[in-house]
């Protein structure tokens, strides 16, 4: 017995010899995440055995291992002995991490998070889609709540309750997220903390019922990594960031937090990042400028709260480290016995921006880089410099709407339109508003100035409120008859002319011609936003029949900030 102790202490070395590294605040004990080097995992294994020690856990990314001390062996100890092993990339305590939530009794209020960051007008450009998944890292989420049900994501490679890996990925039956503090399919909340977050970014909208969510018609993946408690270890939180980009989420929204952060975390988080899904993370609630881990590295977006009035929440973390602020004080939204609670916290900031950044994913393509929509969320804010966030150039709080006008070009639809030559067959507004195989149908009347097109229809718009970058207008026409020439032109309110875009023999089907229009600010009018198209038919030499038509399908604008 004492020449087993002996041999444990010459592996370990005397405590004198430890690294003198500073421990987490809170780990779990006799715990150790230990890193492995590529090809190195049976050297590490090896090692563990020689102190008594086991392995308990492994990363789905196979690059670190959780191993389990003996009782007699220290986590600061346990470091050491690992940290000069060749086989390892880095050694580092399973620290604990606890939700970033204020809890707040106040009664039932209003809604005011989506209107302070402007949902309602970024709705009008996108309203998201189901093909859009965002992962709620937390406690779990309420998959019946009313308000939730028909938002939660469902693994349709998955068949439940049959006992078998059908899709192949390592989890049985994980037809709606995993648990990973309890290493099975059962992700529902036990906490409420992550049906609250859940419910702000992707509550159902627009049901006549509770809440809406700023994501609109995206939907949630339920990924458990915090206790009833609230609390996970880096190891369960790790692995529930590489379950969510290894299934198919692109936003990650992690409200939970830490003083410091392990190699696994950020390992976990580069590979979200580098596998092209956005990262959010509440930044804190300790009201300074201390790191709040996973927010703080530098692939997540670090969130601080700001109340209904927009000013910086007290309690919020703030810094140059923070990029944005969201709506955190007082947020009302979905709770885990079914109906709606008021709470306060970073954690509610986080989910806001997770909405927002599954609406642009939506409306700008799944393809699209991460590093564009983190973009268009960070250089859209308000207010920049107001929060003590960010580089003063940026660091406001986040606004739906400016980030969808930026996200690349955005369809702008008529809104009236005459018939200035010819006569109005069929059709109206409507039948302009959507290639849809219904039209508005003009017939020439009279040509009595030959040197004028005898159908001339012109349609009116109104622009965004930003400077146009590019403008194009796209139509759908065609004519009965062969014979004839078409004419696009674009108003002009400088010179007040239109200019012409497009000139070609007419098709006699549906064609569609999209232009793009020079000077594209020129074209709108100051003020009022305002802007003008026309379509002119005219023969292109004699002409042998009394009637003939020209038939629009859909005309639009596509205006790029």
């Amino acid at each position: 017995m004492n020449f087993r102790i002996l041999a444990l202490s010459c592996l370990l070395g005397v405590a004198a010899a430890c690294s003198a590294r500073q421990l987490p605040k809170e780990y779990i004990p006799h715990q150790v995440i230990v890193g492995l080097k590529p090809g190195h995992k049976s050297e590490t294994i090896a090692a563990a055995s020689r102190i008594n020690a086991r392995v308990i856990e492994e990363s789905l990314n196979h690059d670190w291992l959780l191993v389990q001390l003996p009782n007699s062996i220290s986590v600061a100890r346990g470091l050491d002995y690992f940290d000069r092993q060749p086989s390892t990339r880095y050694a580092d305590a399973n620290g604990i991490l606890h939700a970033d939530f204020i809890p707040n009794d106040t009664n039932w209020g209003n809604q005011y998070g989506p209107r302070l960051i402007d949902c309602p007008n970024g709705w009008d450009i996108d309203q998201g889609g189901s093909n859009i998944v965002v992962a709620i890292i937390d406690t779990g989420t309420m998959m019946t709540h009313s308000d939730l049900a028909s938002k939660i994501y469902t693994n349709v490679g998955e068949i439940p309750n049959n006992g078998i890996d059908d899709d192949g990925n390592g989890f049985i039956d994980d037809d709606h997220g995993w648990n990973f503090n309890n290493n099975n399919r059962n992700a529902a909340d036990d906490n409420g903390h992550g049906t609250h977050t859940s419910g702000i970014a992707c509550a159902a909208t627009n049901n006549a019922n509770g809440i809406a969510g700023v994501g609109f018609n995206c939907v949630v993946m339920p990924i458990k990594v915090l206790n009833s408690g609230g609390s996970g270890s880096f190891t369960a939180v790790a692995n529930g960031i590489n379950y969510a980009w290894r299934n198919g989420a692109k936003v990650l929204s992690m409200s939970l937090g830490g003083s410091s952060g392990t190699q696994a975390l950020s390992d976990a988080c580069n590979a979200a990042w580098n596998n092209n899904c956005i990262i959010c993370a509440s930044a804190g609630n300790n009201g300074n400028t201390s790191a709040n881990y996973p927010a703080f590295y530098s692939v997540c977006i670090a969130i601080a709260s700001v109340d209904s009035n927009d000013f910086r929440s007290s309690f919020s973390e703030f810094g140059t480290w923070v990029d944005v602020a969201a709506p955190g004080g007082n947020v009302y939204s979905t709770w885990f016995n079914g109906g709606y609670m008021l709470l306060s916290g970073t954690s509610m900031s986080c989910p806001h921006v997770a909405g927002q950044a599954a609406l642009l994913w939506h409306k700008n393509g799944v393809n699209t880089s991460n590093q564009t929509i983190r973009d268009d969320i960070e250089q859209t804010t308000d207010n920049n410099g107001r929060y003590g966030i960010g580089n003063g150039s940026q660091g406001g709080r986040v606004n739906v709407f400016r980030s969808l006008q930026r996200g690349g070009a955005q369809n702008v639809n008529p809104t009236n339109f005459d018939v200035f030559r010819g006569v109005l067959v069929s059709g109206g507004l409507a039948e302009l508003l959507s290639s849809d195989d219904q039209y508005v149908i003009v017939q020439n009347g009279v040509v009595a100035l030959p040197t004028e097109a005898p159908i001339t229809v012109r349609i009116y718009s109104v622009a965004p409120g930003q400077t146009a970058s590019d403008l194009k207008l796209l139509v759908e026409n065609k004519v009965s008859i062969n014979g004839l020439n078409q004419f696009i032109d674009a108003f002009n309110f400088t010179n007040g002319v239109y200019d012409n875009l497009d000139t070609r023999a007419a098709p006699q089907s549906d064609t569609v011609i999209t232009s793009t229009i020079a000077n594209p600010n020129d074209h709108i009018e100051a003020g009022t936003r305002n802007m003008a198209a026309r379509i002119r038919v005219k023969p292109a030499g004699p002409v042998f029949s009394n009637t003939w038509t020209s038939s629009t399908d859909q005309v639009l604008w596509q205006f790029t900030p």
